[in-house]
C-alpha cells in the first residue's frame, strides 16, 4: 500500500525564493499530481499569509528547511518548524529535514532534525525516500527509467542550496523552461515532443495546463493528460523549439495555443499565446524558456459574432494561399522538375509544407473554426448552401489527402503538389466568399 499523496513544506528566509523554487522543482519533477510543495515565499505582500503559511504546514507530511548557514536570521523559521514539529505527534507520515550546504552544520535547535546536505548521495537518498520507498512509492522504477534526469535535478538542487544557481523566470507572469535532452533533440523536428522532457517554472504556469498551483515541475507526458486534442499546437510548439536549437536563435518567437480539458463543455477552453523568450544548450540538454499570456481570442472578436467567424476564416484562407500555395508549391514543383531528382531538396520543401499545415491546423483550432455550423451561419441564405458544400463536402476529402500524403513524406511528393493543386480553387472560393460577405457587413454599417 503507498499514501495517495505527498505534501512538503519548504521553509527559508524571504530573499530566498528563488533557491526554495529550484528546490520544489526538483523534488516534485517526477511526481505529478502526487507531489505538491509549498514554500512561504510564493505569497505576496498584503495578504493574510500567517494563516496561509499555517493551513500549509497543517496539509504537509514533510518539512524541509532551507539552512544557509549561521549568518542569517532564522527566527521565522523557527516558528515554521516550530509549528510544525507540534503536529508531529498526532501525525505518524510527518517528518523533519534541514537541507544545508555541507560545510555548515545545524545549530542546536535543529539538531533533531534529518541532517541532508547538498550531496549526490544524500539527496539521491531523499530523492529514494519520496519515489521509491514505502509509505510514498510515487515512481518505484525511477531509478531504472530516469536515473540519468535525476541526476540533472539533484545537481541543480545542490546548486541552490550553495547558491550558484541564478533565477530564470523574469518575465512578470507564467513562465515555463521545457528541458529536453540532446539525445533526443532531433524528436522536435519531426513535431514530437518528447514524453521524459520536463518543465518547471514560476508565476502558475501550471494552472494553464490545468494542473494544480505549486506543483512546479512537471513531465511533459504527466502535462498533457487531461487535455482535448493537444496535438494541432503540440506539432507547431515543437518544430518552433527545432528552429531555435538549429539555427541557434528565435526566428519565430510564438505561437497561439487553445487549452481544452476533458470533462469540460463543448466551448470552454482557454487561450494562451506562448512566447519563446530563450533556448539554451548545455552539455546534455536545451531548455526553452517561455513567456505565456492569455487571450480571448487571436484578435478581439466583433460585436457581431458573424462578422468574427469571417473574419477567421478570411485569414485562414489567406494563410493557406500565401504559405502553402504561393509558396509551397512552387517550390515543390521546382524540385520535383529536376532530372534526377534530389531527395534531400524534395525532402526540404515537404518538411516546409508540414510545418506550414500543421500551423495552420493549429491556428484553426485557436479560432474555433471547428464549428462548422457558425462558419456556415455567418453567410447571408443564398451563399450558406455553396459554404455547406464547400466546407463539409469538398474540403474534407482533400484535406484527408493531403494529410495523408505529407505523412508518408518522399514517396508521396507528387500527390502532395497534385492535392495542392486541386485545393487551389477551393481555396480561392472560401477568400472571395468571406471577403463579399464581410463586405456586405461593412455596407450595412
Amino acid at each position: 500500500m503507498f499514501m495517495e499523496n505527498l505534501t512538503i513544506f519548504i521553509s527559508h528566509k524571504l530573499q530566498s525564493s528563488e533557491r526554495a523554487i529550484q528546490i520544489a522543482g526538483g523534488l516534485a519533477a517526477f511526481g505529478g499530481e502526487r507531489v505538491l510543495v509549498h514554500h512561504s515565499g510564493k505569497y505576496p505582500a498584503g495578504i493574510d499569509w500567517r494563516e496561509k503559511i499555517e493551513n500549509d504546514l497543517n496539509e504537509a507530511s514533510w518539512l524541509i528547511l532551507l539552512y544557509e548557514g549561521p549568518q542569517i536570521e532564522w527566527d521565522w523559521c523557527l516558528f515554521e518548524t516550530g509549528f510544525f514539529r507540534a503536529t508531529m505527534k498526532d501525525r505518524k507520515d510527518r517528518r523533519l529535514f534541514c537541507l544545508h550546504h555541507p560545510d555548515y552544520t545545524p545549530p542546536g535547535p535543529m539538531q533533531n532534525f534529518v541532517s541532508v546536505p547538498a550531496t549526490e548521495e544524500k539527496l539521491q537518498e531523499l530523492f529514494r525516500q519520496i519515489y521509491v520507498e514505502k509509505p510514498w512509492q510515487i515512481s518505484p522504477k525511477l531509478f531504472d527509467h530516469s536515473a540519468d534526469l535525476v541526476a540533472q535535478n539533484i545537481n541543480r538542487m545542490i546548486s541552490a542550496v550553495l547558491g550558484t544557481e541564478k533565477p530564470r523566470f523574469l518575465f512578470g507572469g507564467p513562465s515555463f523552461v521545457i528541458h529536453v535532452k540532446l539525445g533526443q533533440i532531433q524528436g522536435l523536428k519531426d513535431g514530437k515532443i518528447p514524453p521524459e522532457a520536463y518543465l518547471k517554472g514560476d508565476g502558475g504556469w501550471e494552472t494553464i495546463f490545468g494542473k494544480p498551483p505549486n506543483t512546479v515541475s512537471w513531465l511533459w507526458r504527466d502535462l498533457i493528460k487531461g487535455l482535448e486534442s493537444p496535438e494541432p499546437w503540440i506539432y507547431p510548439l515543437a518544430v518552433l523549439m527545432w528552429q531555435a536549437y538549429d539555427s541557434q536563435r528565435v526566428p519565430y518567437p510564438s505561437l497561439g495555443v487553445r487549452i481544452k480539458f476533458e470533462p469540460e463543455a463543448d466551448n470552454e477552453y482557454r487561450v494562451y499565446r506562448l512566447s519563446l523568450q530563450r533556448a539554451e544548450m548545455t552539455e546534455n540538454e536545451a531548455r526553452f524558456t517561455f513567456a505565456a499570456a492569455a487571450v480571448v481570442t487571436p484578435y478581439e472578436p466583433a460585436k457581431n459574432p458573424k462578422e468574427t467567424s469571417l473574419y477567421h476564416l478570411f485569414n485562414l484562407a489567406w494563410f493557406f494561399r500565401r504559405r502553402l500555395l504561393d509558396r509551397d508549391l512552387p517550390k515543390l514543383d521546382s524540385v520535383l522538375r529536376n532530372k534526377p531528382r534530389k531527395d534531400n531538396e524534395v525532402q526540404k520543401v515537404i518538411r516546409e509544407i508540414t510545418n506550414d499545415f500543421r500551423t495552420m491546423l493549429a491556428d484553426a483550432q485557436v479560432r474555433g473554426m471547428e464549428d462548422q455550423a457558425t462558419v456556415i451561419e455567418a453567410f447571408e441564405f443564398p451563399m450558406q448552401e455553396d459554404v455547406r458544400k464547400s466546407l463539409q463536402e469538398e474540403w474534407p476529402p482533400l484535406y484527408d489527402k493531403l494529410f495523408s500524403h505529407i505523412q508518408e513524406g518522399l514517396p508521396s511528393a507528387e500527390l502532395i503538389a497534385r492535392t495542392l493543386h486541386d485545393m487551389k480553387q477551393i481555396n480561392s472560393f472560401f477568400l472571395k466568399a468571406s471577403i463579399a460577405e464581410l463586405n456586405r457587413y461593412l455596407d450595412r454599417n
